[in-house]
């Protein structure tokens, strides 16, 4: 009897431990959602656990974000067990798009431009509810907008009008364009590979993209307005993005922040190159050699490198040819078979504006339809030879007993009152108060040891820009940097690869060698004193609020602007403004950066306007007004 009972017993004990351990391993299944639209997927491990509104995770080219964006966003978490592999509980109700959670393959570093693509496809495996309104879509920036749609539910449709139903890439879309072009399958799926390439040529033919514009980033997610205030669970099984570059008459170079596109010209004897970007994305460009056309493009907002073989002499010119809203050029330098020849040396430019009206002189910048002119290029046949003389320079010359190393700081403030440090090893070796104009100072020294450019003084209205420095004639680009503690990046000052101080900080050059002892310095300004109006604005007060200063342009809707850069301009009417990628962005003197805000949640208009500050470091820095 006492034997029986003891084995009833042990067999009730195993019973429990069956069942315990059945609940344990189904808490951490690993396979997705359970049974229900709504249930959460159990995930084994995160690599990203958060309800913040930005919260993301990186990992090699590969990042996730939570990117709670819209106005009045509810709650949402995010549970990652990798870049590619999540899902968000999100709880909304309202209009508007409120959350986009996201996969995104980064691509700004790898300077890949539509034209160079001999493919591209990505593949997107998701599952979400079967209620509410929101889309499954990919957000490309290439480095204008480009969505396209595969899921769509409830009261949620492309923005804009419909223009076409066509067949892209083995896939029947309807096609709609207002400001960014949308892309909508006729049926819904979760699980689809999409021809990113063939609907990028698409929009270039329809001339809504340049084959030139660098490609920024491919995500995919869920465009999240309502869950009609329920908590429900969105899940990114799988996500990816191929793509390879040849063929066709562009190239790609990776390099620290810079992109080459090269156009056939049937070859040549000489070879020029322009380096260059836009503030807008679709400012055109040519290059003429002796009055003759041999290179155009249609720039991106990335400073990239355009280049040209021609048996052609004579002047060579670079020319904007449409100007609008929000569109000017700035021209780093060209090089002519190897030499580099700067834009803001050049005395020939009848296309900045300056002293009121467009023309003028030493200056990068191109805010008006003109040229800058680069003097000539010998070579071929041809029939003019004209030179451009560069800018004058005066010297000031500061005690010091002399060195076996020159270092060379080329640079400018935005304001004038700016103050900087060239420090080898530590010790100041030189310093100076910047004028607006680029210019030159120059050090010799004996130290040795890690060279750094540090700006000390910020403060409203002030930044500096360094172009480059030369350490014993050999030129270091500051975009080419990947230390700098000052610039202004993903919301806070530190960063890489920019020309931009914006806070005290410094941009490291890497390393000079020679022996120690005194220093002495030489400072080299150009002559010729230039502003440029567009780059920088100055908050200033204005009765119940703050303007901004210069105004670069009055717009309405709709209207877009892509890029780096600072901007000032007024408007007076809009439905809403959406912005995301900004370090700011204010109106009459209140902070809206990376949000969605109707007009009804504005400030009062200052004199009937309101006046909107735009900051923006990156390639894909985004303002709309609607």
């Amino acid at each position: 009897m006492i034997l029986k009972r003891f084995i009833v017993l042990c067999i009730v004990l195993t019973l429990v431990v069956t069942i315990v351990s059945f609940w344990g391993c189904e808490r951490v299944d690993p396979t997705g959602p359970q049974s229900g639209e709504n249930s959460a997927p159990v995930l084994r491990q995160y690599v990203l656990e958060s309800c913040d509104q930005w919260a993301n995770y990186c990992s090699g080219n590969y990042c996730v974000y939570n990117n709670l964006w819209g106005e009045n966003a509810g709650p949402q978490c995010i549970y990652a067990t990798s870049t590619t592999n999540w899902y968000v509980t999100s709880t909304q109700s309202g209009s508007g798009v409120k959350t986009y959670p996201n996969s995104s393959r980064e691509m700004g570093d790898e300077n890949v431009t539509i034209g160079s693509l001999s493919s591209c496809t990505s593949t997107m495996n998701t599952s979400g509810p079967g209620n509410g309104d929101y889309c499954t879509a990919w957000d490309v920036w290439a480095p204008e907008e480009v969505m396209i749609w595969i899921n769509k539910y409830g009261d949620v449709s492309p923005w804009g009008s419909y223009v076409e139903t066509v067949s892209i890439g083995g896939t029947t879309w309807d096609v709609y364009k207002n400001g960014y072009p949308g892309f909508l399958t006729q049926s819904n799926t979760n699980n689809m590979t999409v021809d990113i390439k063939a609907i990028l040529d698409y929009c270039v033919d329809k001339g809504w993209l340049s084959s030139s514009g660098v490609i920024e980033k491919i995500q995919g997610g869920f465009e999240i307005t309502s869950t009609d205030g329920q908590e429900r669970t969105f899940t990114m099984n799988s996500y990816s993005v191929s793509y390879s570059t040849g063929g066709g008459t562009t190239t790609t170079t990776t390099a620290a922040s810079t992109s080459t596109t090269t156009t056939s010209g049937g070859g040549g004897s000489n070879s020029i190159v322009v380096r260059t970007r836009g503030t807008n994305g679709s400012e055109h460009i040519n290059l003429t050699v002796d009055g003759s056309t041999i290179g155009d493009w249609t720039l991106s907002t990335s400073m990239s490198n355009y280049t040209v073989s021609t048996n052609n002499t004579g002047d060579i010119n670079v020319c904007f040819d449409n100007d609008g809203s929000g569109r000017d050029v700035q021209v780093d330098y060209i090089e002519v078979n190897g030499q580099r020849r700067q834009a803001e040396d050049q005395s020939y430019n009848t296309g900045v504006w300056q002293d009121g009206s467009c023309g003028g002189e030493y200056s990068e910048w191109l805010h008006c339809n003109g040229c800058i002119g680069f003097g000539d290029v010998s070579g071929g046949g041809g029939t003019t030879s004209t030179t451009t003389t560069a800018a004058s320079t005066s010297t000031t010359t500061t005690s010091g007993g002399g060195g076996s190393n020159s270092i060379v700081v080329r640079t400018r403030g935005t304001n004038g009152s700016e103050h900087i440090n060239l420090t080898v090893d530590g010790s100041t070796v030189g310093d100076w108060t910047l004028s607006t104009s680029m210019s030159n100072y120059t050090v010799s020294t004996n130290n040795t040891g890690d060279i750094n450019v540090c700006f000390d003084n910020d403060g409203s209205g002030r930044d500096v820009q360094v172009d480059y420095i030369e350490v014993n004639g050999q030129r270091r680009q500051a975009e080419d940097q990947s230390y700098n503690t000052g610039v202004w990046q993903d919301g806070s000052c530190g960063g890489e690869y920019s020309e931009w101080l914006h806070c005290n900080g410094c941009i490291g050059f890497g390393d000079v060698s020679g022996g120690g002892g005194t220093t002495s310095t030489t400072t080299t300004a150009a002559s010729t004193s230039t502003t440029t109006t567009s780059a920088t604005t100055t908050t200033t007060s204005g009765g119940g609020g703050e303007t901004c200063s210069p105004v670069d342009a009055s717009i309405s809707a709709p209207f877009t602007q892509n890029g780096s850069g600072k901007y000032c301009w007024t408007a007076t009417s809009c439905n809403y403004i959406n912005s995301w990628n900004l370090s700011s962005l204010t109106i009459n003197g209140v902070e809206f950066k990376n949000t969605w805000v109707s007009s009804s949640n504005l400030p009062a208009k200052i004199n009937g306007n309101w006046y909107i500050h735009y900051e923006g470091n990156y390639g894909w820095s985004h303002f709309e007004l609607r």
